[in-house]
């Protein structure tokens, strides 16, 4: 757990890490200035790195347009991913579905960017 406190410090997160779901990914809600959001580990071998920052892109380009979709927040320098072992990390503005819905009245959405 202390490598996923450093890799969220990355995107300015602090306080209690909590286990959200734990499926072909892991999802964490943390806190970023006291706001609840979401830490995604992509499974070592399930996306390529390229696929995800692709996606990110692509979900980060809908949130921009207005879409109601969770929003990758990116690291210093425009970083959108860090990595911890083997695992490629992403961090988005919520999570709508699964057990939280931190009250964004966003459609229900599991993870970091894929729809349920």
């Amino acid at each position: 757990m202390n490598e996923l406190s450093e890799i969220a410090a990355k995107w300015g997160a602090n306080g209690q890490i909590e286990l959200i779901a734990e499926r072909e990914n892991a999802v964490y809600k943390i806190l970023r200035d006291g706001t609840p959001m979401a830490l995604r580990l992509h499974r070592a071998g399930y996306q390529s790195e390229a696929a995800i920052l692709s996606e990110l892109r692509w979900t980060l380009r809908l949130a921009e347009a207005g879409f109601a979709c969770p929003k990758p927040l990116a690291q210093a320098g425009w970083i959108l991913i860090g990595k911890v072992g083997r695992w490629t990390l992403c961090l988005c503005d919520h999570l709508g579905g699964g057990r939280a819905n931190w009250g964004y009245g966003h459609p229900r959405w599991y993870g970091c960017h894929r729809p349920l």
